[in-house]
């Protein structure tokens, strides 16, 4: 009941960033448009003509764009429930289970704590608190972990971002370098959203 009890709310800083990523920032290293690529419209005649290599490079490029259209479509699902969640302007809540082993988990598998890293940046606590140096060493640890750094022990964790201070400025303060540098991040949004706060 007390992690049902507790309210969440959408990042809309990290939103906006998820709609430069779809918009102007479509073409950058992380970014992805909204709208259906065109394929490459072939008869069968004219399919039947190419070598075997081409045929396996249509076949390979068909095979790609359909795994980013079933991408796009989950991205822009999960957007689209984060944007009519935003528009209301109020908290929002998640309704939990408890499986056979006792272990925890949200009802809702589209957009929870526990999804992917788009669903983890998109949300965040409503009501904050101030960190002490505890709870700073904390978002630190989490921060670093976001980035792919989850195999270094808590302290190195903690160096590894006070080393790491100017980069993850420029993350901060531009879409255009956040968008570079985040792709080589293991949750790339979620470590968007910590960046942030760090």
């Amino acid at each position: 009941h007390a992690i049902q009890e507790t309210a969440w709310e959408v990042n809309t800083e990290v939103l906006q960033f998820v709609d430069w990523l779809q918009g102007e920032g479509s073409e950058s290293p992380m970014g992805f448009s909204k709208y259906a690529e065109t394929g490459l419209k072939l008869t069968r005649d004219e399919f039947d003509a190419l070598s075997k290599g081409e045929k396996r490079e249509i076949v390979h490029q068909n095979s790609e764009r359909k795994a980013r259209k079933a991408k796009r479509a989950a991205i822009e699902s999960r957007v689209g429930l984060v944007r009519e969640i935003s528009e209301t302007g109020s908290a929002f809540y998640q309704p939990m289970f408890l499986d056979f082993r006792g272990r925890v988990y949200p009802k809702n598998s589209m957009f929870n704590n526990q999804a992917d890293h788009w669903s983890k940046g998109l949300m965040m606590f409503s009501q904050g608190t101030a960190l002490r140096a505890t709870g700073l060493n904390a978002l630190k640890i989490h921060t670093a972990t976001t980035w792919g750094h989850d195999k270094l022990q808590l302290e190195d964790r903690i160096a590894w971002v006070d080393d790491n201070l100017e980069m993850l400025t420029a993350v901060a303060e531009s879409y255009e370098y956040a968008s570079g540098a985040l792709v080589s991040a293991d949750e790339p949004l979620a470590a968007y959203a910590a960046t942030l706060d760090v």
